[in-house]
């Protein structure tokens, strides 16, 4: 191939990433009516709300990439979408970039067709979390990693693969499993065990140590409070059936890309005759000390390790970044199998990339569609935005000499404020004197007007009466409200709660029904309008 229709099909290349992106981003924004149900996107809000080189579960990089985002993009659910799948996409990318690193010069249509049809980078990218901020991460890592022991590149290559696996550990503790996976394949040749004897991969391992020395000081400074998360994951037992959900949710994310592979590199007339035959060639090896077989069978037989250690709880979600190399993997044995078969499937696969973004694009509406009028108690209809709104309103009108400045409660929900209220107030885990929240303390919170928001459930009620108001929030029986009573009791605090019963509004929720919740109120005895405290 010239260098010229090397330069075009790269074009092409990055052009249908970008379409994947967008087509993708409209798609969830035409079927979500709410973001993640369990909060973690607005957790990734809250924690973005300061420069911080820790959290008290996480490690920050995900934090940043949020906070780097929303310093350019409005604040909203459409662009958090978007950035969900711009995640993505550089993965797509980086798994690309991998395919010509080892060698598939010519069938990257063919890789970033199947790459495309993989779950993790398709409907679990829209939810962006500590496991699908990996997707990028883990697919360049490993392109540095081929470019300095495979082909030996020079010193800028190995100072990329320390900055990028530090990266990619301060994205999630669980990047080690990569890192081991790649650290043992070096050992598995005489080759390999030789690379030791010259400098290159003690300049990687110093830039990996220097780039980590600020958060290992964080952590030391807050009681390795997101090490005492990880470890919160052990169990005394294996639990046997999240170990078999973990064993087989790689095959499971992967197996419409796995099928798309098999029938897409075969002999001609033969797409379906052989079927089975093709998918287990996908992944025969080519020899023990194969580098893809360590990167694609590694990490995740560790992480079983892992779990038969009972040192922490499997779950599949952490299988999400795992098959980052199946296509490239699935690909090489395919096109060493039938190599006149395989350059031959690069059209096909053009077109089965476009025929299958052109469905995501009509299905997206036709799933929302479905959810607006299935009505009832779905995280479709959840009205974040609409109750803090309604809540900052009433606080307003309640308490106009003080401003609200901090919101605690049960976390990962009580971001809501934030993200669709007023963006500068602070957000806390719990109550603000509590241990997990001076893990980034807000000092000021004493002489400031807050609240501690709990979710109070679906309810039957469209509005509340001052009398109805005081009822639910007296009464509500959950964890979070029960600690924000005794919380504001212990201090003194009578302030009457705020709270809202409402349903999701506008056109897209027709048959929204209400759902609730509750704002504890916490006043100062001298308010301070002053921001910071």
């Amino acid at each position: 191939m010239t260098t010229t229709n090397q330069r075009a099909s790269a074009r092409s290349l990055l052009l249908a990433a970008l379409a994947f992106v967008l087509v993708w981003t409209w798609a969830h924004i035409s079927a979500d009516g709410s973001l993640d149900a369990y909060g973690d996107m607005l957790e990734n809000f809250a924690w973005a709300q300061q420069w911080t080189w820790g959290t008290h579960k996480h490690p920050p990089f995900v934090a940043w990439v949020v906070r780097l985002w929303f310093a350019v993009w409005p604040v909203g659910d459409a662009s958090y979408k978007l950035l969900a799948y711009v995640n993505a996409g550089v993965g797509l990318l980086g798994t690309l970039a991998l395919a010509r690193v080892v060698g598939l010069r010519g069938l990257g249509w063919l890789v970033l067709a199947i790459a495309s049809w993989g779950l993790p980078n398709t409907t679990l990218a829209s939810k962006l979390n500590a496991d699908t901020i990996l997707l990028p991460l883990w697919p360049w890592v490993t392109v540095a990693w081929v470019q300095v022991f495979e082909k030996r590149a020079g010193r800028g290559w190995a100072v990329a693969l320390g900055v990028l696996s530090a990266l990619a550990v301060l994205a999630k503790y669980y990047t080690g499993v990569l890192l081991l996976s790649l650290f043992l394949s070096t050992l598995a040749s005489r080759e390999g065990r030789r690379w030791y004897r010259t400098g290159t991969p003690w300049l990687v391992l110093l830039v990996f140590v220097a780039c980590l020395v600020p958060h290992l000081r964080w952590e030391m400074a807050h009681q390795w409070v997101s090490f005492r998360y990880v470890q919160q994951h052990g169990v005394p037992e294996v639990v046997w059936g999240d170990f078999w959900r973990f064993m087989l949710s790689p095959w499971l994310y992967w197996l419409p890309a796995w099928l798309g592979a098999a029938l897409l590199v075969s002999p001609p007339g033969e797409r379906w005759h052989g079927l089975g035959r093709r998918m287990l060639l996908c992944w025969r090896p080519t020899s023990p000390g194969d580098p893809l077989l360590w990167i694609v069978m590694m990490p995740w037989l560790i992480t079983l390790v892992f779990g038969l250690s009972t040192f922490v709880k499997l779950t599949i979600h952490w299988a999400i970044p795992l098959g980052f190399a199946y296509p490239v993997y699935w690909v090489r044995n395919l096109a060493q199998r039938y190599p006149d078969a395989a350059p031959l499937a690069v059209a096909p696969a053009r077109r089965a990339f476009a025929i299958v973004l052109a469905l995501v694009a009509l299905l997206g509406p036709a799933y929302g569609w479905w959810e607006a009028r299935s009505g009832g108690d779905s995280i479709y209809q959840l009205p974040r935005p609409e109750a803090a709104q309604a809540l900052l309103h009433q606080w307003q009108e309640r308490y106009p000499g003080t401003p609200l400045r901090w919101v605690g409660g049960q976390w990962q929900e009580n971001g809501l404020m934030a993200f669709y209220g007023d963006r500068h107030l602070f957000t806390l885990p719990g109550t603000p004197d509590s241990e997990l929240a001076q893990a980034y303390p807000h000092p000021g919170w004493a002489r400031q007007g807050g609240g501690l928001l709990c979710p109070a459930g679906w309810s039957a009620m469209p509005s509340l009466t001052a009398e109805d108001l005081q009822t639910l929030a007296g009464t509500l029986d959950t964890e979070c409200a029960r600690t924000a009573r005794q919380w504001l009791l212990a201090r003194g605090q009578t302030a009457p709660s705020l709270a809202v019963s409402l349903p999701r509004l506008g056109w897209r929720f027709p048959a929204a029904a209400p759902y609730a919740y509750v704002l504890y109120v916490y006043l100062p005895a001298a308010p301070d309008a002053a921001p910071g405290g």
